[in-house]
Parts: C-alpha cells; sequence; structure tokens
C-alpha cells in the first residue's frame, strides 16, 4: 500500500529517527513510500501545506488504485510509473533520471506530488 510519512520537526511524541528509520527499512523492501519533514512544526500541527500535500497523495494515489469496477482488485502500482525524491537535496527525479539510491529516496506518484514534495521540504 503507497504511504505518505509526514513528520514533524519539533515533535516530543513521536521518534523522528524511529520513523525515518521504518521508512528507509520499508522502502529498501521495496514499499512505495514517501517521507517528508515539515520544519519548524509539532506533533499535530496539520498546516495548509501539509493538507494539500496529503489531499493530492490521496486522491493521486486513489485514481491509480481503484478498480473501474468495485468488486475487482485494487489495481497494482509499478514503482518504475513514479518520481523519487532525495531527502538530501530536497530535488524530485523521474523514476529512470533518478541519480541516486533509489531505494532511499522518497516515492511519488506523479508530477505534481513530486513538486508538492519540493516545495514542502524546502528550507523556509
Amino acid at each position: 500500500m503507497p504511504s505518505y510519512m509526514v513528520l514533524a520537526e519539533l515533535d516530543v511524541f513521536v521518534n523522528n529517527g524511529a520513523a525515518t528509520a521504518a521508512f528507509e527499512a520499508n522502502r529498501r523492501a521495496g514499499a512505495l513510500w514517501a517521507l517528508a519533514m515539515e520544519r519548524g512544526v509539532i506533533h499535530f500541527s496539520l498546516s495548509p501545506a501539509q493538507q494539500q500535500l496529503t489531499i493530492t497523495w490521496i486522491r493521486t494515489i486513489l485514481r491509480r488504485r481503484l478498480p473501474a469496477t468495485p468488486s475487482d482488485p485494487l489495481r497494482a502500482i509499478d514503482e518504475t510509473s513514479g518520481w523519487l525524491g532525495d531527502r538530501a537535496t530536497g530535488e524530485a527525479w523521474r523514476w529512470n533520471k533518478y541519480p541516486g539510491d533509489g531505494t532511499l529516496a522518497s516515492w511519488l506518484p506523479s508530477p505534481v506530488t513530486a513538486k508538492q514534495w519540493e516545495d514542502f521540504i524546502a528550507v523556509r
């Protein structure tokens, strides 16, 4: 199941290091996961930027996964159909153009979600 983890930089309830390690382990195993850190916010901030990011992600995944007929199984998403976000540089690349280790990058389902990820994680 594609997943998006959004961490709060100033979170005192969630161990961001442990959450990041879980993200990395799941990405290495092929999970279609993305990770973003919202700078300067506390746990459960849910800023307008995070709301928009989350809504766009969910809508994109639903369009790609839901079958035409509700009784049919969910459609698979090929990892190579997405974009990869480099968490060190803040840049997103089309999957086949990514210059680094894609197993540690954020997986993003569309150019729109890739751009939102870049904008969201940019140092403000």
